[in-house]
């Protein structure tokens, strides 16, 4: 789980996805991000969210759809998107375990 922010951007056959983080989640949401990351956003919001991949903290993270229109595809591309969230968490866990970060666990 994380407390920190996490945020990364794959291509997957010529689709820009966006993968961030949910605060103390081990997941992944991922959007759609309409223009490529260099280009400026136009005036509307392209984002349209495909679903998470969760079980990032397990040795088996799960795609979950959420965009019925989608799905097809993501269904076709599933081990690439998740490799894809496994690669930003993984490369995120340097953050995560680093002495300077403070975690604290609470009951109640």
């Amino acid at each position: 789980m994380t407390d920190l922010h996490i945020s990364g951007i794959a291509e997957i056959d010529g689709r820009f996805l966006r993968y961030q983080s949910l605060p103390h989640q081990d997941r992944l949401r991922i959007t759609f991000c309409g223009n490529p990351p260099w280009q400026p956003q136009g005036e509307e919001d392209n984002t349209i969210a495909l679903g998470s991949v969760t079980g990032l903290d397990t040795s088996a993270p799960t795609l979950r759809i959420s965009a019925p229109l989608h799905a097809e595809w993501a269904r076709a591309k599933r081990e690439h998107i998740t490799t894809e969230a496994v690669r930003i968490w993984t490369a995120a866990g340097i953050i995560r375990s680093s002495p300077t970060s403070t975690i604290r666990y609470c009951e109640g």
